[in-house]
C-alpha cells in the first residue's frame, strides 16, 4: 500500500483526479493506492480545495504536500473545516516567510536542536 501525495501533475484537488489515481491504481494492480487530496487549490494555500467531493471520491487524508500556506489564518481555517467533517490534514510545518533565507550557525546550541 502507498499514500499519493497531492503534488501530481495535474494536482490532486478534483474528484476527477483522484479518481483517475485510483483507476489507474486498480488497472495496473500492483499495490493498493491511499489518494492523499490537496487541502488548497492548486497547492496555492489561498483558497480550500473541495474537500467533501474528495473525500467522496476516495482521498484518505488531506495536504498541501511540500507547500505552505500563503497565511496562517487560512490555513487555520482549513484544520478548523477539516475538523468539522472528522477530516485527516497531514501538512508540512515548514513556513514559507521563516524558512526563506534562513539558516542556523554552527555551535552546542544547533548541535543539541539537531540543525
Amino acid at each position: 500500500s502507498l499514500c499519493c501525495p497531492p503534488q501530481t501533475k495535474p494536482v490532486l484537488d478534483t474528484s476527477a483526479v483522484a479518481e483517475l489515481i485510483l483507476d489507474r491504481a486498480r488497472e495496473a494492480g500492483f499495490s493498493k493506492v491511499f489518494p492523499v487530496g490537496a487541502l488548497s487549490k492548486g497547492l496555492e494555500g489561498e483558497q480550500l480545495a473541495e474537500l467533501i467531493a474528495l473525500r467522496d471520491a476516495g482521498c484518505v487524508a488531506f495536504g498541501n504536500g511540500l507547500s505552505s500556506f500563503s497565511n496562517t489564518r487560512t490555513l487555520c481555517r482549513a484544520l478548523e473545516y477539516a475538523a468539522t467533517f472528522d477530516l485527516t490534514v497531514i501538512f508540512n510545518s515548514q513556513d514559507r516567510d521563516l524558512a526563506e533565507g534562513g539558516l542556523a550557525h554552527d555551535g552546542p546550541t544547533a548541535a543539541f536542536l539537531g540543525l
